[in-house]
């Protein structure tokens, strides 16, 4: 199909294409080319107001090999009940009252595309004027593939902008454009196109002293082999927004359309008057859009809203206090020396390696330095021979006790909650 025009047929069956039926049955599959012509204004009761593409396999297809300037003017409509109103920033409901969007269906029962071929460049389309509705579960929320593209085609992204997703942005997580941007794809081969789909994935930058959200921190999110790299910034709570134009509370790290999958979340710029972390957070992205973040195997610490978990990265003060470490008798204060001891981030975090087995001197003195004001993990890794723990341990035993320290922004240093977890339950 070239320079014909299919306008205002309506169908009236459940799956049969409003315009074009290109059925799975055929013996060697079925196939269409469209480089130009118009098809608009056709309806359906059911589904594939436009183009109904009905492929079951690589053996059983259907196939549109699409290129150069084709229309769907002003759409094409089904009227199926029960369906949801596709979402358009620009006014669609107003605009598209009269059903929901459809000029292509794909009616694929596998997560492989079999239907949708771009043979070429497209010229004179407009961004975001062919709608394609697809089943949710095959072909949206983890990145899965919408369409294929012919071998040695290099297309542009205004090719792929082309294509706009009707279903409702609500139920695929697409990221609330009007229109959708596929991707070369990195699985396979890279003749697969990708929806630009994912979810919000959100962090509070807090103070290591007091938890008060801090902005302008600037982090880093990677896949293992960096095809995918975001950055994000701790909002400054007055003039940052989400995508959908939304405030974000000062501190919130939010980091848009992320598909499901491991990533590495790093930070590269501290907040100014903090100092930069040089640990590496592990952050996995369920298939239900929540993420869990660890350092070093441990859960990040965080608050929970509903089932939501906020996780604290936590920023330590550039100004340091000059603070020293004691080991003493319980009984009468005396020093204890052999006592080992870790000094860790709030977080677990290592704050360098010069504080990791401290060893108290025969004064009992096991570190006398600096440090910024802010919580602290106080780790009891070992006692002195010939002493007996309250605990009933006997000499020489590792204990792995743990402490809360605070430094204040005094230099007071406040050391509290013995306990055998890291953190106070």
């Amino acid at each position: 199909m070239n320079g014909d025009t299919i306008r205002n047929n309506e169908c009236t069956g459940n799956a049969c294409g409003g315009a074009i039926y290109v059925s799975a049955y055929e013996k060697n599959g079925a196939e269409l080319t469209l480089t130009g012509g118009t098809i608009t204004g056709n309806t359906s009761a059911g589904d594939g107001a436009g183009i109904y593409l009905h492929s079951i396999d690589n053996k059983s297809y259907a196939k549109l090999f699409i290129s150069g300037s084709p229309s769907f003017g002003e759409g094409n409509f089904s009227t199926k009940a029960g369906l949801v109103q596709a979402n358009d920033k620009n006014g669609g409901e107003a605009v598209y009252s009269s059903g929901v969007r459809q000029d292509i269906y794909l009616a694929e029962t596998a997560d492989t595309p079999y239907s949708l071929v771009v043979t070429g460049r497209f010229s004179n389309v407009a961004k975001g004027s062919i709608w394609v509705w697809a089943a949710k579960d095959k072909h949206y929320l983890t990145q899965k593939p919408f369409a294929t593209k012919a071998s040695g085609v290099n297309l542009q992204t205004s090719d792929y902008e082309v294509f706009r997703n009707a279903q409702p942005d609500l139920l695929t997580r697409c990221g609330g454009e009007e229109y959708l941007k596929g991707k070369p794809g990195t699985v396979s081969t890279d003749l697969q196109i990708y929806w630009d789909g994912g979810f919000d994935v959100t962090f509070l930058k807090v103070d290591g002293f007091n938890t008060t959200p801090v902005s302008g921190a600037v982090f880093t999110l990677k896949n293992a082999d960096s095809t995918l790299t975001y950055t994000a910034t701790s909002a400054n709570g007055t003039s940052d927004k989400d995508t959908s134009g939304n405030l974000l509370d000062v501190g919130t790290v939010l980091f848009s359309a992320v598909p499901p999958g491991t990533y590495t979340l790093k930070e590269t710029t501290a907040p100014s008057g903090y100092q930069l972390r040089s640990q590496s957070y592990t952050v996995v992205v369920g298939n239900d859009g929540k993420a869990t973040v660890t350092l070093d195997d441990q859960e990040l610490l965080h608050t929970s809203v509903g089932t939501t978990k906020q996780y604290r990265l936590l920023n330590y003060s550039a100004a340091t206090l000059k603070v020293i470490l004691k080991k003493v008798v319980s009984e009468d204060n005396a020093p204890l020396q052999g006592a080992k001891f870790d000094v860790l981030y709030w977080d677990g975090g290592v704050i360098n390696n010069s504080l990791l087995n401290l060893t108290s001197s025969e004064n009992g003195v096991f570190w006398i330095g600096n440090l910024s004001a802010g919580k602290y993990l106080l780790h009891e890794t070992g006692y002195p021979d010939n002493t007996t723990h309250n605990s009933g341990d006997t000499e020489g035993t590792i204990l792995g006790w743990w402490y809360t320290m605070t430094v204040s922004d005094s230099g007071e240093v406040n050391i509290t909650a013995q306990r055998e977890s890291k953190y106070p339950s």
